[in-house]
Parts: C-alpha cells; sequence; structure tokens
C-alpha cells in the first residue's frame, strides 16, 4: 500500500503504475496529481511563496493556512522543523523546482492505474480551486473512490485523524479481502 500527500501523491501513482506487482492498493491525500491552471495572482504568490530570500517566512505563513479551523496540538513544533529544514542549504530551489514540475507525464497515466484508489480531500484545501470536484475528477480517472472532510484544509490526515484513518482503514480492509 502506498499513501501519497500532495506532491508525494505524484510518487505514488508513479509507482503504481511502474511496479503494479508490487502495490495493491493506493491512497492519495490532497493530491497534486495534475496540472492545474494557476491566475496571475497565484503565480506571483507562488512565486514569492518559493522566493530564496524572502521564502522561509512566506511559507510559514502559507503553511499555516493550510489548516483552517483546527491544528495539530504540535503544529508549532512541526511548523518550526519545517522552516529549519528549508533554511538547509539547497532545500528552497528543490521546492521551488518540485513546486514548478509539471504533472504532465503523470497526469497522461492516470487512469492507466488498475489498483485500488482512495482520493482523501479536505473540503476546505486551499490548493483548489474546487477539492470535491478535484477528488472526484481525479477519483474518476483511476476509478477509484472518495473521502472528503469537511471542514479540513491541505492536511486532513493531521487535522481530522479520527475521520480521515477509519476512512483509510475501511479501505485497506476491502483491499485485503481482494487480495
Amino acid at each position: 500500500i502506498i499513501i501519497g500527500h500532495s506532491y508525494a501523491a505524484r510518487a505514488a501513482a508513479w509507482a503504481a503504475l511502474e511496479q503494479p506487482e508490487q502495490v495493491a492498493g493506493v491512497v492519495l491525500i490532497g493530491a497534486v496529481v495534475r496540472n492545474a491552471r494557476m491566475t496571475l495572482p497565484m503565480r506571483l504568490f507562488t512565486h514569492a511563496l518559493l522566493d530564496p530570500f524572502w521564502g522561509r517566512m512566506v511559507w510559514g505563513w502559507y503553511y499555516a493556512s493550510l489548516y483552517p479551523q483546527t491544528k495539530p496540538a504540535d503544529f508549532e513544533q512541526y511548523r518550526s522543523a519545517v522552516l529549519a529544514n528549508l533554511a538547509q542549504k539547497g532545500r528552497m530551489s528543490a521546492l521551488r523546482r518540485m513546486s514548478f514540475d509539471p504533472a504532465t507525464q503523470v497526469q497522461a497515466r492516470l487512469g492507466q492505474i488498475k489498483q485500488p484508489v482512495l482520493v482523501v480531500m479536505g473540503m476546505k484545501d486551499s490548493d483548489f480551486k474546487d477539492p470535491t470536484m478535484e477528488a472526484q475528477t481525479i477519483a474518476g480517472w483511476v476509478h477509484g473512490k472518495t473521502h472528503l472532510v469537511e471542514g479540513a484544509g491541505h492536511y486532513p490526515h493531521a487535522q481530522f485523524p479520527e475521520q480521515t484513518a477509519p476512512a483509510i482503514i475501511a479501505f485497506l480492509h476491502e483491499i485485503k479481502e481482494t487480495v
């Protein structure tokens, strides 16, 4: 079972495509697996977010915005660790490259995934214009299921584990029954 969140969902999908015999199922959380059209203001914000000079500061603010309403108890500690990691040489430039790398190759092959797929999406995920539609679109391409988490942003598994974990566990039980 491979679980991929955000940009790592691309890697999870790619692994399922490239090594199907090794992957029994895939969970995609807040999946950034297709090319989204960005408005000019969003493009400018993304460039500022990933700027080598002030990017860490902007990233710290943006990261907090990905958790509408509820934040995990260890949020500030984790955010500090993320920002410390981004301070290391080459980390911001790697994040920048990843963020601007188009999902073209993965997007083109999503319909070829044969394993069961669960798409988990926070209904207030600000990374998507319409998170529900994004989840349904991805699930449609992979012939998968969706689990939408009310009130959650880009990290539904961290914000509302009591809603997210049971859905993932139920999905894993379904896979176990078919393997």
